[in-house]
């Protein structure tokens, strides 16, 4: 098959870019900055229509996996930019997709368009009018966005959990305690704050998945389990074999606005289309140890 990916440059673009070549299709990979890891990138911005309608014109993909966003990174500071890139550089790309009669689109959300407090997030739930951040709002604009085009292209709208892995945003927990451990630096731990922590690659392979897939809709990506904070550092400290120096935060006084206790994929509606996680947080806080000492 052939994919054109926007947000290439990314965490999840860049290990997406790599395993879809992996698997033998023809990708080209599309980011407005530099890539975060060594692949060819052609750079272009989806704010822009005619960048946009060029590339999908010219190159008659398969399949647009629609990645490219801002806002979930505190270096995101700027509300104009995060709504131009969520919501403009989303109508752009499915418009482009629609007008040149691509057989596949698939938009990824994010799980933070959930409110907290469910026992599990379920996709068919109303989502709630407000959201923590701006960057969750624009991301559930999005949704409604691919949904109002649904009768003319093939959709898919995925809602990944905590996808972590080799190579992520150094400001990301996993990054920031391996990196604080092996230098024996002391850092602040939310120790009790979870997440449903999901593995780059498995979510590649969902990816992939799904633009061969018929199935339209939202869903979930995600273990259906949750960890804490803490039990991540645990596990790095024993793959790298030193203890974490950390000032413990543990009373929900302290959390961060989107920090919570609570947070999970309910995983019924992608197993039911044969979606699956097959990584667990042991082996893929592994790899990440292991990229940072080999």
């Amino acid at each position: 098959m052939k994919y054109i990916i926007t947000g290439s440059s990314g965490f999840i673009g860049s290990h997406l870019s790599d395993y879809l070549k992996l698997k033998g299709h023809v990708v080209h990979p599309y980011s407005r900055t530099e890539p975060c890891r060594v692949h060819k990138t052609k750079y272009y911005s989806v704010t822009s229509y005619q960048h946009i309608e060029r590339a999908i014109n010219s190159l008659k993909p398969d399949c647009v996996i629609h990645l490219a966003a801002l806002g979930n990174n505190p270096k995101h500071k700027d509300d104009n930019e995060i709504m131009k890139t969520n919501v403009l550089g989303t109508y752009y790309t499915v418009k482009a997709a629609v007008h040149n009669k691509i057989p596949r689109y698939i938009y990824v959300s994010t799980s933070s368009v959930y409110p907290k407090g469910k026992t599990y997030f379920k996709e068919y739930e109303p989502l709630p009018p407000s959201h923590e951040s701006m960057y969750a709002q624009t991301k559930a604009i999005g949704e409604q966005i691919v949904q109002y085009y649904g009768d003319r292209i093939s959709t898919a709208i995925m809602r990944p959990f905590t996808i972590y892995g080799e190579y992520e945003s150094p400001n990301r927990l996993t990054q920031v305690a391996a990196e604080a451990i092996i230098n024996q630096k002391p850092f602040t731990l939310v120790t009790k704050a979870v997440h449903d922590w999901t593995y780059v690659l498995d979510f590649c392979y969902a990816l992939e998945f799904m633009s061969r897939n018929v199935n339209e809709g939202i869903y979930n990506f995600g273990t259906g389990t949750q960890h804490t904070n803490l039990e991540v550092v645990r596990i790095l400290e024993k793959h790298l074999g030193k203890k974490a120096i950390f000032k413990p935060i543990d009373e929900m006084d302290h959390f961060r606005k989107f920090d919570t206790k609570n947070w999970k994929a309910d995983t019924e509606k992608m197993k039911s289309v044969g979606l699956k996680t097959v990584t667990s947080l042991e082996e893929g806080l592994k790899y990440i140890c292991q990229s940072k000492t080999k």
